[in-house]
């Protein structure tokens, strides 16, 4: 429900951000197409897309972490929350999955 959320067409920009902050959260799984689709989405909007790198770290997506870290149009702090997970140890992150 809450991948529905973020995605919906029409929601007011504050449904989507919450949704955004939910996502780390909540528990389950989503696959990697619906963490691309998102970045891709969101990847200029400096609200929702900090909020998804931390998701996107609890969900153990490196390699999404390391585009949005690179990415020059994603905003700063997207890039940093990036950075810190992926500067994090490989155990502490394991851990902080669980």
């Amino acid at each position: 429900m809450v991948q529905r959320l973020l995605l919906a067409a029409g929601l007011a920009p504050q449904v989507r951000a919450t949704a955004a902050h939910a996502l780390g959260h909540v528990g389950g799984a989503s696959p990697a197409t619906f963490w691309r689709t998102t970045v891709d989405r969101f990847t200029t909007d400096p609200v929702i897309l900090p909020s998804l790198v931390y998701a996107i770290g609890v969900a153990g997506e490196d390699a999404l972490l390391g585009d949005v870290r690179t990415n020059p149009n994603a905003g700063h702090d997207a890039r940093a929350a990036a950075a810190w997970w992926l500067d994090m140890p490989r155990s502490t992150r394991i851990r902080a999955r669980q």
